[in-house]
């Protein structure tokens, strides 16, 4: 299976509603100054069960910062192979792109070059994982911003929904959530003291007698 598909079932077994929110673990980058950003988020009354599913697509993504109508591009990327890009601002159009896709140096790492037409403090470039924003740092001219991906996460069931950055470290009730190997499918349960608890997805009857 060489792109399999995972899946998290989540149980809201607390007496509370509220937002399930997962985090991607953030990246190496050498020291880059990341923000992460909620990656999927679905609100769960009490007693609802909510099931995600995706498979492992990185992608390049950048987001303009300074603008009342902001925009993004997110372009696949392979970390093994069409790993590098580059940001280019156009000054006429006053628009971002991406352009020059291609195989860089650093093998199993994402690295998206910002060039010398980028301006200050207008835009941030990062990981998108399945097509949604996983981490972002401010892109500055004439840089090369390298991450090197981790398909690890972290679950939060809070009252208020996150939409900017967040400190994970703030978050005292997040909880690892970490597919060992051969492994597709969790299940996490919101108890009802609001502590998470996760493991393996018992297999269906179907699956048990194959």
């Amino acid at each position: 299976m060489s792109n399999p598909e995972y899946e998290l079932i989540i149980n809201n077994d607390s007496q509370t509603d509220g937002y399930a929110m997962i985090f991607c673990e953030q990246p190496d980058s050498g020291g880059l100054k990341l923000r992460t950003y909620a990656w999927q988020t679905k609100f769960l009354y009490s007693g609802v069960q909510a099931l995600f599913k995706w498979q492992i697509q990185w992608g390049f993504m950048w987001r303009q910062t300074d603008a009342a109508i902001a925009s993004q591009q997110v372009v696949p990327a392979d970390p093994e192979s069409t790993n590098q890009i580059e940001l280019q601002y156009d000054s006429e159009h006053q628009a971002f792109r991406f352009s020059e896709l291609s195989q860089g140096n650093e093998r199993g790492c994402i690295s998206i070059i910002a060039d010398s037409s980028v301006p200050l403090n207008t835009v941030e470039v990062g990981l998108a994982l399945a097509g949604n924003p996983t981490c972002m740092t401010v892109a500055l001219p004439n840089t090369v911003n390298i991450f090197k991906p981790r398909p690890c996460y972290w679950l939060v069931f809070s009252e208020t929904n996150e939409t900017g950055p967040v400190d994970i470290a703030s978050l005292t009730n997040a909880v690892a959530i970490n597919f060992q190997a051969n492994i597709y499918s969790l299940t996490a349960t919101i108890q009802k003291d609001g502590t998470i608890t996760v493991e393996n997805t018992p297999l269906a009857l179907e699956e048990q007698v194959e």
